[in-house]
């Protein structure tokens, strides 16, 4: 499938627009103290949760910048003490995949749980809130009916004081610079819960106590550093189900060339998650392979892994693309697991044995604990087509 690049206004799934939480204190004075109404972003790196918060109010540490290459456990690598006191770098790179994760820490008594949403707004001194929803930034999960992405993530049964990050990544596959003449955007996050409905600021009071005296709203300011625009882009999800009874297996993804030139095209493949191992599932800048030949990676996967792959094209010197061309992802499993599993697929004439070769010949360069070649079988494809 083909992807443009447009954010749909997203406001949450049910959520109904009203003003910003109204504090149950009074006083200014009763008011400060650390926040306790549930799981919090940090405004800046010097704050450890009290309210009213103290400026700088746009450079929240918890909104985490990974840039063009994700996180490896980033759950558990994003929640350690070491971490939560440092920040990550402040740039996107435009025209490629930018990963970004959201931590919190939860400041009431008792365990919380929140839905996560992030927005990435063109750059202004004050960010009003109903311009959020239109710059809504999906994550690396598929809608359930397939028809859309995700655009929020989850952090679930938190304990008190502890902290904790999205179960999900924020995928901006193509981010371009902001109109005006700016150079940077602001993301703002969204602690989506029964207690924090989305703000329908009214008045600058209202503003001034949803980024001063809320801190389950987090916002960061990001500049954008130069890249090149794919000249076509896909996406497409890599899912192990739970289900699924073999445990951690070796698969092998295929892009394979059915009609673009060959010549004076590159292309680059990124995933959002590593794969079970910690390795990055990643092709880097490679030339075309010609007509119908493949570039490929190796992978293992467990159960349980989803995960979402971009393919870039960029056109260098090249000719255009013509009707007709397409790209094809292709995902295939060494059935050699186990010596039953093995017999298994040849019984049932499931083994690619041309596959096999091919896989063999393609990675001998680099892999070469392999002496002969694998058995494979196919598990489905995916794919780009000029129209």
């Amino acid at each position: 499938m083909l992807i443009v690049t447009k954010n749909p206004p997203v406001v949450g799934h049910g959520q109904v627009l009203r003003g910003p939480t109204v504090q149950s204190l009074g006083r200014a004075a009763a008011l400060s103290g650390t926040y306790d109404k549930g799981i919090y972003l940090r405004p800046n790196l010097n704050s450890d949760g009290t309210v009213p918060a103290r400026s700088p109010l746009s450079a929240s540490p918890d909104i985490w910048i990974a840039g063009t290459e994700p996180v490896a456990n980033f759950q558990t690598a994003l929640a350690t003490a070491n971490s939560y006191a440092t920040q990550s770098p402040g740039t996107i790179t435009q025209g490629t995949p930018n990963y970004i994760y959201v931590r919190g820490r939860n400041g009431a008594a008792v365990s919380s749980t929140t839905k996560v949403q992030l927005y990435g707004v063109p750059c202004a001194s004050i960010q009003w809130p109903s311009e959020w929803a239109k710059y809504g930034i999906p994550t690396d999960r598929d809608h359930p009916d397939g028809t859309q992405p995700y655009y929020d993530s989850s952090i679930v049964s938190l304990a008190s004081s502890s902290i904790g990050v999205a179960s999900d990544t924020f995928v901006w596959s193509n981010p371009q610079p902001p109109g005006g003449g700016s150079d940077h955007y602001c993301f703002i996050t969204w602690m989506n819960n029964a207690g924090n409905p989305f703000p329908d600021v009214f008045t600058q009071l209202d503003m001034s106590a949803l980024i001063t005296n809320n801190l389950q709203f987090g916002w960061r300011n990001v500049s954008m550093q130069s890249g090149r625009s794919p000249t076509r882009q896909m996406s497409s999800q890599l899912i192990i189900p739970s289900d699924v009874t073999a445990g951690s297996r070796e698969y092998s993804l295929q892009i394979t060339n059915l009609g673009f030139p060959a010549t004076g095209w590159t292309l680059t493949m990124s995933c959002s998650q590593p794969d079970s191992t910690g390795k990055p599932i990643a092709i880097n800048n490679v030339a075309m392979p010609p007509a119908g030949q493949f570039v490929g990676v190796r992978c293992t996967l467990d159960p349980g892994y989803s995960a979402l792959l971009t393919i870039n094209l960029y056109r260098n010197n090249g000719p255009d693309s013509q009707p007709g061309a397409a790209l094809d992802i292709t995902p295939t499993y060494y059935a050699d697991g186990t010596p039953r599993e093995l017999q298994e697929a040849l019984d049932r004439g499931l083994v690619d044995f041309a596959m096999s070769h091919a896989l063999h010949r393609a990675y001998a360069a680099t892999e070469v604990a392999d002496i002969r070649p694998r058995p494979v079988v196919l598990l489905g494809a995916d794919g780009l087509h000029v129209i």
